[in-house]
């Protein structure tokens, strides 16, 4: 699904050279796709909140996403900054 940019926290660029961003305003870690040149949902629902840890990254509830952190194999990591 694309979606709209609204207030970026932090940033990492995946190894494909994606750029993955927390947007804390929309609930959403996005990814900007380079070939496609859209911002697509990558982690949370779009719903503020917390639901548990065994949900796949588009079903997770999310609050305000901030910090993200890619280790080489280009897994995500990220926290909550309320959480």
């Amino acid at each position: 699904k694309e979606t709209f940019v609204s207030s970026v926290f932090d940033l990492e660029v995946t190894p494909q050279g994606d750029i993955l961003f927390s947007d804390s305003n929309t609930y959403f870690i996005q990814l900007a796709n380079i070939t496609s040149g859209r911002n697509l949902n990558f982690v949370g629902s779009g719903v503020s909140g917390f639901n548990g840890e065994a949900k796949s990254r588009l079903e997770a509830f999310v609050f305000s996403p901030a910090g993200l952190a890619l280790n080489p194999s280009g897994t995500l990591y990220f926290f909550d900054d309320v959480r």
